[in-house]
């Protein structure tokens, strides 16, 4: 099943049912032909369900196709930060806190993307790459499309080098460490898609 989260309310795309062979009676279902970007990103605008499910007679892969079709398609890659304490880097960009990443550039590996992102927007370097923790997926309006974005993001190391220097031109007003203690207080105030990569860390 995929998962693609609209104004931070989750929509999974499957045939009839969830992973466990059911419809969760908290899902709002949607049908294929109110399945478009413009359709449920007006759904979700305003107040966002709890989540929503795909209802199509196409398979699960075969609707996943048809449907990322519509979309302008782009990768990026980011990373969750640990230092030597085990507290992970946040960012503050557009009210939110969020986890420092960026798109990638021809030729770039997503290890690649993942590490220069984070050493941009950080200003920080002495960074090691530990493993690939998830990918999020999720889409928003630009000019005339929508587009739908991979975020692949991995687990890295900070080995204390480089000055905490947050890349004003790209919108991040501040840069934080967080204890596990303190993780709520990111969580509280964070893209839904986001809080995932953070819980299923931590959890």
């Amino acid at each position: 099943m995929y998962k693609v989260f609209i104004n931070d309310s989750p929509l999974f795309i499957n045939s009839h049912a969830d992973d466990k062979g059911q419809i969760n009676s908290n899902l709002q279902v949607v049908d294929w032909p109110d399945a478009t970007p413009e359709k449920l990103w007006q759904r979700t605008l305003n107040k966002a369900p709890e989540g929503m499910l795909m209802r199509t007679s196409l398979t699960g892969e075969e609707a996943w196709q048809r449907w990322q079709n519509q979309f302008l398609r782009l990768d990026a890659a980011g990373g969750l930060v640990l230092d030597d304490t085990q507290r992970f880097l946040g960012i503050f960009r557009l009210g939110r806190w969020d986890l420092p990443k960026g798109k990638t550039e021809e030729g770039e590996s997503m290890e690649e993307t993942a590490l220069r992102e984070v050493s941009e927007e950080c200003g920080i370097t002495g960074l090691s790459l530990d493993k690939h923790l998830q990918d999020t997926w999720h889409i928003y309006p630009y000019k005339d499309r929508f587009v739908l974005k991979r975020t692949q993001w991995f687990l890295m190391h900070w080995d204390g080098s480089g000055e905490l220097l947050p890349q004003e031109e790209e919108g991040i007003e501040d840069l934080r460490w967080f204890s596990f203690e303190e993780r709520g207080t990111f969580l509280s105030n964070t893209y839904a898609s986001v809080g995932e990569v953070v819980r299923g860390f931590f959890q």
